[in-house]
């Protein structure tokens, strides 16, 4: 559609026109530069934006600097940017130079040749044939095809004088504007058509071009005459256009270098406050957004708005408002906080309702438009009132029956009201009996009055359903119906534990929505109850109000703000067709301050008469507009932006144009389909996934799932975040996913891949796994044979145990049997009166006393060779040592002992001790016996490897010849020391001759 003629005519209209909502980016957010030189948008859907500074790439989320080679040539900024059919990417640098960004890869197209002539801004254009034409300051012009570069002069048809402005129509046609000529280019040169002077011109989507000079707007098609549509304001100074653009709606934008940007649409011509009066750029992009780039202001992004925030005073901007409705003349009304006071707009601000109008009743509470031009109004104190043609029409109070409960108790209270389309208006109030409150419905000059349930509070909300039955809330969150005019308590039938309702609708399909104050969202439909909260994906659950509008959505005024949700989303979650709800949220990204709505009476909200959305909030009057909503039914496009490992990039989504890290290889290019990237064995500790979906309506409530197959087990859910990262992948092939969906529920399944393998550290690899797993079956089998030997030598250590046991078990007996037995056989004997023994009475006591003390002293000795508390070696010695003293005692021998300080604690076994001791006894007796001896020393060595223990006297000595006295069985008991030693391992040795005395020595090694 095209503008034509509309411009004079439209502007009565003013007011119908939309408010724009205007978001901007500046340095502070990773814009390189304040000052925007030209905007392009890439086959890819990425924005692209020239600063002085420099190229950048953005998302709609984060800007990413992007980096332009030119092969040497030294360049200080960019001064435009194009985005051609083909996906690449043009970029005009000062100096002349242009460079083309194709899948990556830069190459410089045009150097320094051109540089004398590049003054001024720089313009750049496609034209049907898919060429690039580009146009200079200084007048000269180039043309880029196929890799082949062409300048046109004037000898081309090109006249004289001037910058040449270039433009390409809707039907590809290249036009040209030079000096005081328009024109076009055709068979190889430029064809001058007409004398029609233009500071800037814009193609026409319809074929032709937009032209604007001094202020005059014209539109001029080939074989026609100039147009004439319009003028800037009067009141604008002369400007000079800088940037100028056709929407896709046939509305006409100019940018300015002096007085900003004007838009031109049906309502005439607005001015569009930016944060910059001087404009450098403009672009739509394909989801139909206005993007501006400005001189110091940044990059600004322009849209009609949704939802606007009408301001209650200029001097206090935000006011609570209670209730707020809208008549048949398109007359609002609202209701403020605390005072009750009453305001009326009628589209230019508001006025209060006062005296002066007819209006004597302070303290309003509530106000509810009907169907026959009038307004009811509902107030604090003074009951009811109808309004119509400017001035009260009817007064209801409790003396003609109003909040009249069935005790007679009467007041004037009134909370909320519902208007029918019959005439009917059904009244919450509050009465003073707080026990007994009514639901009252004036009805044909008379109120019909319905007891609501004891304790039940007063009526907060009310609603007529598509069956005409009227539902009303209370305060203590009971659900009642009236129909066929009996009331009955529906609380039941939605769930156990139900709270305070806030809000209640009724839609033509059967539904009737309850908004709970805590609860989320309730639906009563057929009899079936479905409940909805945010955990389901409901963005609050403090509903105040819902209303629908004409497509399909529920608009939801919560503690959070607004937000709305589609009925058949509601709908499909209610029959278990999704396991969750999307709700579209309205607030400070779409240049809104904090909204919570208000509830404190009844309507809080109410479709407007030209379809518009109206909300009672606690800063004002929200107005929603769901016709500028630009619903995306396509998916968003999704690509994978940037790998990193351990921070190193070693993939992007444009290589060439990303920063490669430090002492890093070139990263691979990711725009390629069959991109496939492979990490060495020490490229796996911290791997890194950037993603992005390009889409600008709405792009920070994208939300993204992303799938490492081969290591995650299903998708997995990364609400808004656009990275993701992996510790330690192990060796192996995989395949990473990623999925977006946009701001209004629909996904891109397919989304976007990379082939990922993880090279394995040598120790990893299948012949290292082979020859581990032979290596670990080995040493397996030699720890079970080496746990069989060790059990099989355990078994044989406790068959030897056992042995060892036996033996001293017998050793015990035998030493019972041949020491004890035979003392107590020799006590029996002394003992027996009639036995053979013939000696004296006396003589028989001081033997029997004389055998019991010998009896006493080797059970004393075979006590202590069992007992296990003596099982060292220091204690060892101390018993010998004091046994060799009693022993030498009663004899007239000097006894000497030398062992050495501190003693070794080693363990030593009882057999050890038993054998040693009657070794050691042995020798003592044997020296007491024979040796005739004045005096007798006994030593104790210690080794390293054993001890020696040893005996020594003075005595008479003798010849030792142990062989002869083991071969005849006798020796003084030589042989039996000498046995004894062997059977723990040690040895006995004896030195002695006639006259020197004897020595004997008993060697053991340590027990181990």
């Amino acid at each position: 559609m095209c503008l034509g003629g509309l411009i004079a005519v439209l502007a009565p209209l003013a007011s119908a026109r939309p408010s724009l909502f205007i978001r901007n980016w500046q340095s502070d957010v990773g814009l390189p530069d304040n000052t925007v030189i030209g905007i392009t948008q890439s086959s890819d859907g990425f924005l692209w934006v020239a600063t002085k500074t420099g190229l950048t790439r953005f998302d709609g989320v984060q800007f990413r600097p992007w980096s332009v080679p030119t092969d040497g040539i030294q360049t200080r900024g960019c001064k435009e940017v194009l985005g051609d059919r083909r996906g690449r990417l043009w970029v005009a640098k000062d100096q002349g130079v242009v460079v083309c960004v194709d899948q990556g890869r830069t190459t410089t197209v045009v150097g320094t040749e051109h540089a004398a002539g590049d003054v001024g801004d720089r313009i750049m254009v496609e034209d049907a044939e898919g060429a690039i034409w580009v146009s200079y300051g200084g007048g000269e012009v180039l043309r880029i095809q196929d890799g082949r570069v062409r300048s046109f002069t004037e000898a081309d048809g090109l006249p004289a004088v001037g910058v040449c402005r270039l433009a390409v129509d809707g039907m590809g046609l290249l036009w040209f504007s030079q000096g005081d000529w328009v024109g076009v280019y055709r068979d190889g040169k430029f064809q001058p058509l007409r004398n029609l002077p233009a500071r800037i011109i814009t193609g026409c989507r319809s074929g032709g071009i937009w032209g604007c000079d001094n202020g005059q707007l014209w539109r001029y098609s080939e074989g026609g005459e100039p147009v004439k549509l319009g003028a800037l304001p009067a009141d604008t100074p002369v400007v000079t256009p800088t940037a100028f653009h056709e929407d896709r709606d046939g509305f006409l934008w100019l940018g300015t270098r002096e007085a900003g940007l004007f838009r031109f649409d049906h309502a005439g011509v607005a001015t569009a406050t930016m944060s910059q009066q001087t404009i450098h750029a403009l672009l739509e992009d394909r989801e139909g957004n206005m993007w501006v780039g400005t001189r110091g202001g940044g990059l600004s992004q322009l849209k009609p708005s949704v939802v606007e925030l009408l301001a209650i005073s200029p001097s206090t901007q935000f006011r609570p408002v209670n209730s707020i409705c809208q008549d048949t003349t398109g007359l609002m009304w609202a209701v403020l906080w605390p005072n009750g006071e009453i305001l009326r707009n009628a589209g230019h601000g508001w006025t209060p309702l006062s005296e002066k109008d007819g209006w004597p009743v302070p303290l309003s509470s509530c106000v509810a438009a009907d169907f026959q031009g009038g307004v009811w109004i509902g107030t604090q104190y003074n009951g009811l009132f109808h309004w119509k043609d400017g001035a009260i029409t009817e007064s209801l109070s409790a003396e003609n029956g109003l909040c009249v409960n069935s005790n007679g108790t009467a007041g004037n209270q009134v909370k909320a009201l519902l208007p029918t389309v019959s005439g009917e208006v059904w009244i919450g109030t509050n009465g003073p009996d707080d026990r007994r409150q009514v639901l009252q419905c004036w009805r044909a000059g008379k109120f019909e009055t319905f007891d609501l349930p004891l304790d039940s509070g007063p009526v907060v909300t009310l609603a007529i359903d598509s069956a005409g039955d009227c539902w009303a809330a209370t305060t203590k969150g009971l659900l009642l119906r009236v129909r066929m005019n009996k009331l009955t308590d529906e609380t039941a039938s939605t769930f156990k534990g139900a709270g305070v309702i806030r809000c209640l609708l009724g839609t033509p399909d059967g539904s009737l929505w309850i908004g709970y104050g805590g609860q989320g969202l309730g639906r009563l439909k057929a009899g079936r109850f479905s409940h909805y909260r945010m955990e389901h994906g409901l963005h609050d659950d403090y509903i105040s109000n819902i209303l629908p509008d004409s497509y399909g959505q529920l608009w939801f005024a919560a503690n959070r703000g607004l937000f709305s949700v589609g009925e058949n989303e509601l709908d499909d979650f209610a029959n278990g067709r999704t396991k969750r709800i999307w709700s579209e949220v309205y607030g400070r990204n779409d240049g809104l301050p904090q909204l919570q709505a208000s509830y404190d009476a009844w309507p809080g909200a109410q479709r407007g008469t030209d379809g518009r959305l109206l909300f009672a909030m606690q800063s004002g009057v929200a107005v929603v507009d769901s016709e500028n909503l630009k619903e995306s039914a396509d998916p968003p496009p999704v690509l994978i932006d940037l790998v990193t490992v351990n921070g190193k990039i070693l993939a992007a989504y444009g290589a060439d144009g990303t920063p490669a890290s430090p002492l890093s290889p070139a990263p691979l290019e990711l725009g390629h389909g069959d991109a496939h990237l492979h990490l060495a064995p020490g490229q796996r500790q911290q791997v890194e996934f950037d993603f992005t979906a390009l889409t600008f309506i709405k792009p920070e409530v994208v939300s993204f799932k992303y799938w490492l197959h081969g290591l995650d087990s299903d998708w997995v859910e990364g609400g808004t975040r656009r990275s993701v990262s992996y510790a330690q992948i192990p060796p192996g092939h995989y395949r990473f996913q990623v999925a977006a969906c946009n701001s209004d529920g629909v996904w891109n399944e397919i989304g976007a891949a990379l082939e990922l393998t993880v090279d394995p550290f040598w120790w990893e690899t299948a012949w290292f796994q082979v020859i581990g797993t032979l290596s670990v079956a080995g040493l397996l089998s030699a720890v079970i044979l080496l746990g069989w030997r060790r059990r099989h030598r355990s078994q044989i250590e406790r068959l030897e145990m056992q042995q060892a046991t036996e033996r001293e078990r017998a050793r015990i007996a035998r030493d019972i049997h041949d020491d004890l037995g035979a003392t107590l056989t020799q006590i029996a004997m002394l003992s027996d009166s009639t036995g053979t023994v013939r000696l004296s009475h006396e003589d028989n006591l001081g033997k029997i006393h004389q055998v019991a003390l010998a009896m006493t002293q080797t059970m004393d000795e075979i006590v202590w060779a069992v007992n296990p508390r003596h099982d060292r070696f220091d204690q060892m010695m101390m018993y010998l040592d004091a046994y060799a003293q009693d022993y030498l005692e009663s004899t007239d021998l000097q006894s000497y002992v030398e062992f050495p300080s501190p003693l070794p604690t080693r363990q030593i076994s009882a057999q050890v001790r038993h054998d040693l001791f009657l070794a050691f006894k042995e020798a003592l007796n044997n020296l007491v016996r024979h040796a005739a001896a004045r005096r007798v020393c006994i030593s104790l060595l210690v080794r390293s490897d054993g001890f020696s223990l040893c005996v020594e006297d003075d005595g008479v000595g003798f010849v030792v010849d142990l062989s002869a006295a083991l071969h005849a069985g006798t020796g003084n008991g030589l042989a039996n020391m000498q046995a004894r030693l062997a059977s723990v391992g040690g040895h006995c040795t004896m030195d002695s001759a006639p006259g020197r005395g004897t020595r004997v020595v008993f060697d053991l090694p340590w027990e181990s």
